[in-house]
């Protein structure tokens, strides 16, 4: 769900790509530091899709071969799953660490740096645990829905996503709407991911195959409605 997300947001961030590379292979991977297992999307175009495409077609094993190398030299491929196109590095990223994605697609070479940030706090909801008594006036919210106010802390400029399971589907968390988190109010406690993606984790860049890396760092809190 998230990298479907992230890559249709990118389309206003990516670089222009010159002539016709043929076609287009397309890898996406963010880091999220608080996740031990990291999911990553390797698929080609098909002709009338995007240059990155939410569901291309899938490269097969055989032509991926891709690693995650921390800033110790520590290599960590990343490895098919049983779902066509999706990949996982077994790697619990760091705050402050720096990682490399580097290897081919197809025999095209693949070498992007990110650094995770030192620092990502949530500083309006300190507790794990949330409630209606840390809720705000909602803005443009309409049925039962309740709002918490998101001010976040970092070392470096961050762009804030949230999610509210079930269904994961984002919340209106970024800091241009005001950076409010709205979760639905009926009784029941809900899991909430609010995340710091650094700066380069919604760029995507051409080069032989044009791929999304980058990092971001995961906060957690539960919403409980009596």
């Amino acid at each position: 769900m998230l990298v479907s997300l992230l890559l249709a947001l990118c389309g206003a961030c990516a670089d222009v790509p010159t002539g016709d590379p043929g076609p287009t292979t397309a890898v996406a991977l963010t880091l999220i530091v608080g996740d031990t297992l990291q999911v990553a999307s390797v698929t080609v175009a098909t002709p009338g899709d995007s240059t990155l495409p939410t569901e291309g077609v899938p490269v097969a094993p055989a032509d991926v071969n891709l690693q995650v190398v921390d800033d110790s030299g520590v290599a960590f491929p990343l490895m098919p799953t049983t779902t066509p196109g999706r990949y996982e590095v077994a790697l619990a990223p760091g705050l402050g660490r720096s990682y490399t994605l580097q290897g081919t697609v197809l025999g095209r070479a693949v070498s992007l740096a990110t650094s995770a940030p030192q620092r990502f706090d949530l500083v309006s909801l300190p507790n794990d645990t949330i409630t209606p008594a840390d809720t705000v006036p909602c803005r443009f919210a309409f049925g039962q829905v309740a709002c918490f106010s998101v001010v976040t802390e970092s070392d470096q400029p961050v762009g804030v996503l949230c999610f509210v399971a079930p269904n994961q589907l984002p919340s209106a968390c970024s800091e241009a709407d005001g950076s409010q988190l709205r979760v639905p109010s009926t009784p029941g406690a809900r899991d909430v991911q609010i995340l710091g993606y650094s700066g380069d984790a919604l760029r995507v860049r051409h080069a032989e195959t044009v791929t999304q890396f980058g990092s971001a760092v995961l906060v957690r809190r539960t919403a409980v409605f009596p």
